[in-house]
């Protein structure tokens, strides 16, 4: 999954939990942190950095200074903003064609 494909399917992959978590999916079997942290800045983009702090019980501003500048979140943050934007993270084994 290469920026050109997300850029083309933003608003589809990002306006639902499901697209999200969809997408999400993918970008963390490539283990690209980097993607991560930007699919979740889009995420909340698509609502109000305040709700989803507030569903997430995280101040505003780390949650801005996290995912919108040269932040790192937290895996306890990073869970919480999962929640508030209604994607849970569940782990499985690797396919044979992943190892």
């Amino acid at each position: 999954m290469n920026e050109e494909n997300i850029k083309k399917e933003e608003e589809y992959l990002f306006g639902t939990a499901e697209g999200f978590s969809e997408y999400l999916s993918d970008v963390l079997k490539g283990n690209n942190y980097p993607m991560v942290k930007d699919a979740t800045a889009r995420a909340v983009s698509q609502q109000t950095i305040e709700k989803v702090a507030t569903a997430a019980k995280v101040t505003r501003s780390s949650l801005y200074r996290g995912y919108f500048v040269e932040g790192e979140p937290t895996l306890q943050n990073f869970l919480s903003v999962l929640d508030a934007l209604g994607v849970e993270l569940t782990a499985a084994p690797k396919t044979v064609a992943s190892r």
